[in-house]
């Protein structure tokens, strides 16, 4: 069976699965939509979805070297020379990915069930509410999807609440002692109950060598009577990553981020950095931002986010692939190739700017997005956006073109 580095497989499915706060499962976060579905936790049991046929179906795929459509988001980032989150995981799973075939039969089924790898939302209940969300993931949307779209079911606070018949703190807690890595991400995490109660769990177990990502609109550092400094110092500084999700910066961040409080944001960004956390700044990247990466990453560069150990490459550009509406490809043709050659120079300009560095790694974050804006406008995304920013600056009682007077040309 291949398994070789550059073939489609992922180790994901064989050790990972992402619960939704509805309860919904799906074998990777980066698989946004209803035909990623595996199960879910409120009708089915963990070993049925971990054997569901789409999830067997989808290791069989990748065994027989086959490349899933589920799983299109990183093979497209691979073909534009980027690494992709698929070899990243690849990477860090290593010893694991050369016994997948050893406890896999020819029809993807999985003998050995290593939910090892966590990535479970709990709820949707976040303080902000950014044009690239909605209410699925951000309990705040949900009087502004009431106006946009009427009540609908899932414009509500949801969470899942048991497993196997069980609690979800209480599942979490009979595995507590096998997690080698969780990922935290919402809705918001450090405004989250069970986001505390998960650490205090493994601190109980002596769990600390497991390894801890979030993703963070970083407004709150404390909530209620927890503060997460106090915790985060109780881990070794080689197993937490902090990936702050700043997309802007100023008056920008708080319109993209609605809720944003940025003077707080960027007190605690340089409470982090002073601490030396490992921090990899999330800049989710559309149409509403991406001719602002190079202002965005001169930020993180000269606020010291950004480290030469890493060789300023320690950020990640987040593709919005949905809400189409404020995908790159609605800007205009013209537009993108202005952008394009702005992130060209900024690539040159950056690179004499920190001279003796290797910054072929810094370089190809870019790939993928200089390869979008190569890529035709598409005419009906482009009305979307406008339609869907004009009716939330009406409900917010915004305007978006004022803050971001560049996309009053970049839409023709």
């Amino acid at each position: 069976m291949p398994l070789s580095y550059n073939s489609s497989i992922c180790v994901r499915p064989w050790l990972h699965l992402n619960f939704l706060p509805n309860g919904k499962v799906r074998p990777c976060c980066l698989m946004d939509d209803e035909t990623s579905i595996i199960g879910d936790l409120k009708t089915e049991s963990i070993e049925n979805i971990w054997n569901s046929p789409k999830l067997k179906k989808l290791r069989k795929d990748m065994l027989e070297d086959k490349k899933p459509e589920l799983c299109k988001r990183c093979y497209e980032h691979e073909e534009a020379n980027q690494k992709s989150v698929r070899m990243f995981n690849n990477e860090d799973f290593s010893d694991y990915l050369k016994k997948i075939p050893f406890h896999t039969d020819e029809d993807g089924f999985n003998n050995r069930e290593d939910l090892i790898y966590w990535d479970f939302r709990f709820t949707n209940k976040c303080n902000l509410r950014c044009r690239s969300c909605g209410p699925s993931f951000s309990s705040a949307w949900v009087p502004d999807a009431k106006k946009l779209y009427g009540a609908t079911e899932h414009v509500k606070l949801t969470k899942f609440e048991e497993v196997n018949g069980v609690t979800n703190l209480d599942f979490v807690k009979s595995r507590i002692k096998d997690a080698k890595r969780i990922y935290f991400a919402g809705g918001e995490p450090l405004i989250m109950d069970e986001h505390y109660l998960v650490l205090d769990m493994l601190l109980e177990a002596g769990n600390t060598n497991c390894n801890i990502t979030y993703n963070t609109n970083l407004n709150h550092l404390s909530y209620k009577h927890w503060n997460v400094l106090d915790y985060w110092r109780k881990w070794p500084k080689r197993e937490l990553v902090i990936w702050p999700s700043i997309d802007e910066i100023g008056e920008r961040a708080e319109i993209v981020r609605k809720g944003t409080d940025w003077s707080r944001v960027e007190a605690n960004l340089k409470a982090i950095t002073a601490e030396g956390w490992q921090i990899h700044p999330n800049i989710t990247t559309g149409a509403l931002n991406v001719f602002r990466l190079p202002e965005i990453i001169t930020y993180f560069y000269e606020n010291e986010v950004l480290t030469k150990e890493e060789h300023y490459a320690n950020f990640n550009i987040n593709i919005i692939d949905f809400p189409t509406h404020l995908h790159i490809r609605a800007l205009s043709d013209s537009f993108k190739q202005q952008t394009k050659q702005k992130i060209l120079d900024f690539l040159e300009e950056f690179k004499n700017k920190t001279s003796g560095i290797t910054i072929e790694r810094f370089n190809d974050r870019f790939n993928y997005v200089l390869k979008l804006l190569d890529e035709p406008q598409i005419p009906e995304w482009r009305d979307s956006f406008i339609l869907f920013n004009e009716s939330l600056d009406s409900i917010r009682n915004e305007s978006l073109y004022d803050v971001i007077p560049e996309l009053k040309d970049a839409l023709q």
